[in-house]
């Protein structure tokens, strides 16, 4: 899918344009975290990237991992890595934007977590789990015109 690369670097090239003081990426964590033989416990770090081309990836992760990396690449690339900030977070819940939502995605990750082969207990989930107001923090976007 090279919609994800290619609409992450027309972002950053409007956000050059209009002489932005900072961009953030939101992303996901499974850009960085699918590798072979990983072991069950590992610690990622800005260096971690999936090879988009292992075979066991899916399209959707190989998007994000394309998307992510040339986010930084453009950022090297163009003296902007101070501008630029990118939060992976694992899952995020936050306020639907239609009428719909709340009952199908509530139906999606009630039916996830049942298929999950580990039970996890809400702490474990929470560590891992922003709310869309903790991103939005993070991002320093306040709602007012930022």
């Amino acid at each position: 899918m090279p919609e994800a690369r290619q609409g992450a670097l027309r972002v950053l090239e409007a956000a050059r344009a209009a002489d932005v003081k900072r961009i953030v990426l939101t992303s996901s964590m499974v850009a960085m975290m699918y590798r072979p033989n990983r072991p069950a416990q590992i610690l990622v770090t800005e260096t971690d990237w999936n090879d988009p081309g292992w075979k066991q990836l899916s399209a959707y992760i190989v998007s994000k991992t394309r998307a992510g990396k040339a986010a930084w690449d453009w950022a090297d690339k163009n003296g902007w890595k101070p501008r630029l900030t990118v939060v992976n977070p694992g899952f995020v819940l936050g306020p639907a934007l239609d009428d719909e939502a709340p009952r199908s995605k509530l139906r999606g990750i009630k039916a996830e977590l049942r298929r999950s082969r580990t039970r996890l207990r809400s702490e474990e989930l929470r560590r891992g789990s922003p709310c869309l107001s903790s991103l939005q923090q993070a991002a320093g976007y306040s709602g007012e015109g930022e």
